[in-house]
């Protein structure tokens, strides 16, 4: 997965969270306090996912890095040839 397709992953599960969050109060029959625990489900959940995200982000920079540092240290050995 591309960086563009993990953006538009992350914004259209935002979208879709924030979708069901407004559905859920204007459509629920629920108190108030029902309503705002619920909310926090929501809420925890959609930090669980973008958590998930920014994890999934930091391996592929990480594993990017080390490719590059590869790479230059190949390049450097061809170049530089002892």
């Amino acid at each position: 997965m591309n960086r563009s397709e993990c953006g538009g992953m992350c914004l259209a599960f935002l979208c879709g969270a924030a979708a069901g969050a407004v559905t859920a109060l204007l459509l629920a029959p629920r108190s108030g306090a029902r309503t705002r625990r619920m909310l926090k489900r929501q809420a925890g959940h959609v930090q669980d996912y973008l958590e998930d995200v920014r994890e999934d982000l930091q391996e592929r920079v990480h594993d990017v890095k080390d490719a590059a540092e590869d790479a230059v240290r190949q390049f450097e050995r061809r170049v530089r040839p002892n």
